[in-house]
């Protein structure tokens, strides 16, 4: 069970919720249930001015955007330790991500990469 959560204390509150619930069916089925807990990592608040300087470039270029909460654990995460990071993500056609299916169209990788080339020279000139 992979639980994601902007909030670390609710997301360990519901991880608590789910083992209790688990624990009570299998009592109730008269069997048991194996629970173990492979990793915990917090939620981590990406640097606001990256988000400022993606959301200028978008808008720099004329592109739709929304602001999102990813509950993943992104490699952003663990780079954010060492330099302020940001996320940009473009639309996959029909939704599907991190499957065989998952397909973006060239024209949506080329404004990614024109948001996140403008975002770049927008924070070295904020520098």
């Amino acid at each position: 069970m992979d639980v994601r959560d902007v909030d670390s204390d609710r997301q360990r509150a519901t991880v608590d919720q789910l083992v209790s619930a688990y624990r009570a069916a299998a009592e109730a089925e008269g069997t048991d249930v194996s629970v173990k807990v492979i990793a915990d990592t917090s939620p981590v608040v990406l640097p606001a001015i990256v988000k400022d300087h993606l959301v200028a470039a978008a808008a720099e270029h004329g592109l739709a955007y929304r602001l999102l909460s990813s509950g993943a654990s992104h490699d952003a995460q663990q780079v954010n330790r060492v330099t302020p990071t940001g996320m940009i993500f473009v639309p996959s056609v029909d939704g599907l991500s991190h499957v065989p299916e998952e397909h973006t169209e060239a024209s949506d990788l080329a404004s990614g990469v024109d948001v996140l080339l403008a975002a770049l020279y927008r924070l070295d000139v904020d520098a």
